[in-house]
């Protein structure tokens, strides 16, 4: 009997059922493939950094007698140190490199060449350990093989300024834990033993040595290298650094496990809907089961029987869709990380879809305790849905006559029954506030104000060589460099472009208060002012005893506004005061600001390898492409820059990852609207036949009984739409805010495209859930008045 009764509701119900179990699937594969994809990265990462050989501390610096006595001389006397290994490589940029005979080769960061023999290990594209490289051949980091679309056989030649050039086969990418990752900012190139020795004796490209450094007790040592202030690095960091620098490929994961927490929240209301409006429905029912003497929690268990078999099938298929799904949404992270092929993800996406089941089925077994309270004497006397003793309706019509009876019918109706729609009102926001959500953060990362964020000044274009930026620095002279920026901006008089020159040095500097100490990255800039910069609190550094300080380094050191604070830059010390602090992403927030006017030993000055160019005069876009064109013919040694491009070109591919994720929501939540649409409409009109024949049967058409259906959902749409509008930028600041503060913000201004916000995206959800309510809607159509009779 039982399969009977279940097998007719499943084939009675069709419509909803369908739509639930669509519900589920989604669900259980978008939470089966975030958690397998969350928990694969970050055990995977562990494990790529292990088999990788990355070790405790690893230092990057440029070849310098001074500097290397100084490093090798802290690394022997420190008693941390268990033992290191010092490698060379050396620095190049796009400048010295070219494809084929004259192809340009665009580099996506600064470059670095090395050769296989190193203390650490490289996989290839198949995850198998490079282990030999032929004469000739060179690996290709994956970011510059896919900007510069290099197939494997390619030639690749390298050529220096004196005329040397060598020219290699492109054997292949490959994946290089430690600068793999886009916030490192720096590639590098593989080649053999023997081709790199003729590379470092025969070129004049500048010589690096990298220290890979095995310890007793990490925190111990890095507090030491911390206090040391007469090293001069380009890049220190800790293994749990390079671990978090990949942290832009977790963000993908992490938005796709709350898009499904939000889908399993709307599936949840959906389910309560559902459940409620089946229980009035077949109120009778249950009152003659009860009558004939089939107990209460056997007529539950019917129920529940019913959503336990559509959760299993959804949750199956879900699985099923989950492993492919995860497959495309891993490939571009796998592109860059060695994957572990154990069999755990299977187990981790099967436990996601069986919480999706678990959750289900719980939610079942609560919405569902009404039934024992149902009473066969009530249920029988008093019909399907059980006799109403209050009036419906807060409005009257008498008081609103220039309103259609369709609308106003409509509005009387939320008003009335605030938890039927209230269901559908939280589907609406929960949906429109996650279109917004992935909408603003991709505005943010693709907007001029990145380059806010990370510390800079906005320009109108962004000159990038590593080359020269070392020449520029070589001579360890502020004037030097000024002179330079000077001949710069009168080379672009010649070519007719009204513009400033501006660059950035930086300088590893100790800070220190009372007991604590903190190594951070000094900046100052050169062809601006410090007040040119943008702060939270108090003023720029206008003096040179006075210094900005990042909200984390503030932290760090224990400083605020007005404190004190001992700042040393090589043998160098001297008392700063605290006069303003800022945000920045330059070394995960870990930075101070100089004012222009405080003498530095810009001998042990770093370049930032960018010179930023402000046009003086009016632009328009027009204007604007043309002077790049001739920026471009102005600095051929340079590689040329507009905003969005220099983002591009700092931060990776996360752009374009972050643009399809928001393309998936999108279609996700129209889709999931529409779907609504058709089940809350198809409900209604199940639950309102009566009513309908009513309404024909007093004069009203199929049109207006149409419209009193659409307006309901359209009146919620665009509440929900209003709701989503407003509570958007506060959850973002709590879920995709959250990395940004990770990366060293404590303020994010999210960029709200006004066009985007308000106008396109609630069109395209208002459209879609009135396009599945309007075409389920026709079915009033086949509603005869005579109907009337089945009202209660």
């Amino acid at each position: 009997m039982y399969r009977k009764i279940l097998k007719k509701d499943l084939k009675r119900k069709k419509t909803m059922n369908i739509i639930l179990l669509l519900f589920i699937i989604i669900s259980a594969t978008f939470m089966a493939s975030s958690m397998n994809n969350a928990v694969s990265i970050i055990t995977t990462l562990d494990g790529f950094l292990e088999k990788a050989g990355i070790a405790d501390y690893t230092i990057l610096a440029l070849q310098d007698e001074k500097n290397h006595d100084a490093i090798q001389e802290f690394l022997t006397e420190n008693e941390q140190v268990e033992n290191y290994a010092l490698d060379y490589a050396l620095f190049t940029d796009e400048n010295y490199i070219h494809l084929e005979e004259n192809g340009e080769f665009d580099a996506v960061r600064s470059l670095m060449i090395n050769s296989l023999e190193v203390d650490q290990s490289f996989f290839d594209i198949n995850d198998r350990k490079i282990t030999d490289i032929e004469n000739g051949e060179i690996y290709v980091n994956h970011f510059d093989m896919v900007e510069n679309n290099i197939k494997e056989g390619d030639s690749l030649f390298l050529e220096d300024e004196n005329g040397y050039i060598k020219e290699f086969v492109v054997k292949g990418t490959f994946k290089d834990a430690l600068l793999g990752s886009a916030m490192i900012g720096l590639n590098r190139f593989l080649v053999n033993e023997k081709d790199f020795s003729e590379l470092h004796e025969k070129t004049s490209l500048p010589k690096v040595e990298l220290y890979s450094i095995h310890t007793k007790d990490i925190s111990q040592f890095e507090q030491g290298f911390v206090s040391e202030s007469s090293i001069a690095t380009m890049l220190s960091c800790t293994k749990s650094l390079i671990r978090f620098s990949y942290v832009m490929d977790m963000v993908i994961a992490a938005i796709l496990l709350v898009v499904s927490i939000c889908l399993i929240l709307i599936s949840m209301v959906i389910l309560r809907f559902t459940i409620v409006f089946t229980l009035q429905e077949e109120y009778r029912e249950i009152g003659i089961m009860k009558a004939i003497g089939i107990a209460g929690p056997d007529i539950r268990k019917l129920y529940i029987v019913k959503y336990l078999l559509l959760s299993l099938a959804g949750a199956a298929m879900g699985f099923g869709i989950s492993i492919p799904f995860g497959k495309v949404m891993l490939k571009q992270v796998s592109d860059n990380i060695v994957m572990s092929n154990g069999t755990y993800g299977v187990f981790i996406g099967l436990f996601g879809v069986l919480a999706v089941v678990a959750i289900i089925m719980l939610f079942s077994y609560l919405c569902t305790r009404s039934i024992m309270g149902f009473s066969p004497v009530d249920a029988i006397r008093n019909g399907t849905n059980g006799e109403r003793f209050h009036k419906k309706g807060l409005f009257r019509l008498s008081k609103f006559p220039k309103m259609s009876p369709a609308f106003f019918m409509a509005v009387n109706d939320i008003a009335s029954s605030p938890k039927r729609f209230g269901s559908l009102f939280l589907i609406f926001m929960l949906g429109t506030i996650l279109i917004l959500i992935g909408i603003n953060s991709v505005n943010t990362l693709n907007s001029d104000n990145m380059i806010v964020l990370m510390g800079m000044v906005k320009s109108d274009a962004y000159l990038a060589s590593n080359s020269e930026s070392l020449k520029l620095f070589e001579a360890g002279e502020r004037q030097y460099i000024e002179d330079y920026l000077e001949k710069m901006e009168e080379k672009l008089s010649e070519y007719g472009i009204s513009g400033k020159a501006i660059t950035e040095a930086t300088f590893p500097c100790k800070l220190s208060q009372g007991e604590n100490d903190v190594k951070v990255t000094g900046m100052q800039a050169i062809g601006a002012l410090a007040e040119d910069f943008t702060y939270m609190e108090g003023y720029a550094p206008r003096f040179e005893n006075e210094v900005a300080l990042t909200h984390i380094t503030a932290r760090k050191v224990g400083a605020k506004i007005g404190d004190s604070i001992l700042v040393s830059i090589g043998e160098s010390e001297k008392e700063f005061m605290v006069t303003a602090l800022f945000q920045s992403m330059n070394n995960m927030g870990n930075a101070i600001r100089f004012s222009e006017k405080t003498e530095l030993d810009y001998g042990k000055a770093s370049p930032p390898g960018i010179i930023q160019i402000l046009f003086t005069d009016e632009t328009s876009p027009k204007n604007a492409e043309e002077k790049v064109e001739k920026l471009n013919e102005a600095f051929p040694e340079f590689a040329v820059y507009q905003n969005k491009e220099y983002i591009v070109h700092v931060m990776g591919d996360i752009l374009g990852k972050m643009a399809d994720v928001k393309l998936i929501i999108v279609v996700v939540v129209l889709g999931i609207n529409m779907l609504v649409a058709v089940l809350m409409v198809k409900t209604f009109i199940t639950r309102e036949r009566g009513e309908i024949g009513v309404l024909k049967s007093i004069g009203y058409g199929n049109e207006a009984v149409v419209k009193w259906q659409v307006s309901r959902i359209g009146i919620i749409m665009l509440l929900a739409v209003a709701a989503g509008i407003v509570l958007s930028n506060p959850l973002g600041q709590l879920s995709s805010g959250a990395v940004f503060r990770m990366m060293g913000l404590k303020e994010v201004p999210f960029i709200i495209a006004p066009l985007e916000v308000y106008v396109l995206y609630p069109v395209l959800l208002l459209i879609t859930a009135l396009a599945g309510s309007l075409i389920t809607a026709q079915e009033v159509r086949k509603i005869d008045p005579r109907e009337m009779m089945n009202i209660e």
